[in-house]
């Protein structure tokens, strides 16, 4: 029987949805078809564009589900979760996969996914816990997520998979600029409190004696006008540009113009921005939360700054924004990291290695 016809990925959106789930969706499924892989993933969309078309979405994979039941093959579901609303959807399909003995693979997405499990009532917890164990296995985004996964959720070491997000490599060429004593700093992402854009503006607002001039370039949808007045209010307006949404495209060219990328969350997974900005030779000032300190090294790759301290923000951003040879050799660290650990193809080898197992497994 066709690979092509095996395997089920169920995405938020699907390989079309703005935030960071549907980005890898995209890029492993590109990557399938631009190798000509034998592995042809069918990508069903569970949440549609807005919550109005989510329920229709939702019951049309839980009937898409059902269907293979009836067509006497064995097909693996490939469920992406994250927290929320997300997770009990989620965990509803992982039930309806394994009442039809389908195997199953769990993609563990959420970036406040802990918080969610620990705000639940004991019940829930316990019922939580039972729906993630009927997964056959589990893709964890980190060291983080593997120790909440198996500690908290209490599922089988063996059946969790580290495997951190992995991103093609940067296919817009790098602008060098004349002037090497600017800063193009970038924000990719949504814009908003879990994000950290408050304590970055006012962080910024700490840099206006820097050495070097600088820019942000605030990129992403979300709470734009609140952050634009808030810029106000701390004197960097005139240094800082919000851009709205931006696109696939524009986000590449976005990172190939900046010098380094500043995402300051409170809670991540493990951000693509981080590692599209890695795979375009960009240092990382971040925090350590979820995986990103599996992957953004200080001193290294990048620096990290605790959640919602500005002054260990405004210090991490003054070192790079006044050395441009230090943004030059993490950078450099940065690229050479995402060749060798991020890169989409060798992720993409291992996870269809999964979907093999798997599927020889339930035959």
């Amino acid at each position: 029987m066709s690979l092509a016809h095996r395997i089920i990925v169920i995405s938020p959106g699907g390989a079309h949805g703005r935030g960071g789930i549907g980005r890898h969706v995209r890029y492993v499924t590109r990557h399938l078809q631009d190798s000509e892989s034998p592995w042809r993933p069918r990508v069903l969309d569970s949440y549609g564009q807005s919550p109005r078309q989510m329920p229709a979405r939702f019951a049309l994979c839980m009937l898409f589900i059902m269907a293979q039941a009836f067509r006497s093959r064995t097909t693996l579901v490939h469920v992406h979760m994250a927290a929320d609303g997300s997770a009990v959807r989620k965990l509803a399909l992982v039930c309806i996969a394994k009442l039809i003995r389908a195997p199953v693979l769990l993609h563990v997405h959420g970036s406040r996914l802990a918080d969610f499990y620990t705000e639940l009532p004991s019940a829930a917890k316990a019922l939580l816990r039972w729906s993630m164990s009927r997964a056959d296995a589990v893709i964890a985004l980190g060291a983080y997520w593997k120790h909440f996964l198996t500690g908290e959720i209490a599922l089988d070491p063996l059946r969790v998979h580290v495997m951190p997000n992995a991103v093609p490599a940067g296919r817009t060429p790098k602008l060098i600029r004349e002037d090497a004593q600017s800063c193009r700093i970038l924000f990719l992402g949504r814009v908003g409190a879990r994000k950290g854009v408050p304590t970055l503006l006012q962080a910024l607002s700490l840099l206006l004696d820097a050495r070097s001039d600088w820019r942000l370039i605030c990129a992403g949808d979300g709470e734009i006008a609140p952050h634009a007045e808030m810029a106000a209010r701390f004197g960097v307006a005139d240094r800082v540009t919000f851009t709205g949404w931006v696109d696939e495209e524009d986000a590449a060219k976005l990172l190939a113009s900046a010098d380094l990328l500043v995402l300051p969350s409170k809670n991540e997974g493990l951000p693509m921005a981080i590692l599209e900005a890695m795979a375009h030779g960009l240092p990382v000032i971040s925090t350590p939360v979820g995986a990103i300190s599996d992957v953004v090294i200080p001193g290294k790759t990048g620096l990290l700054a605790p959640v919602g301290d500005v002054d260990q923000l405004a210090s991490a951003l003054r070192q790079l924004i006044d050395c441009p040879e230090m943004r030059r050799r993490m950078g450099a660290a940065a690229l050479d990291a995402f060749t060798k650990e991020y890169s989409i193809g060798p992720y993409c080898e291992r996870l269809t290695s999964i979907y093999q197992k798997l599927l020889t497994h339930a035959e």
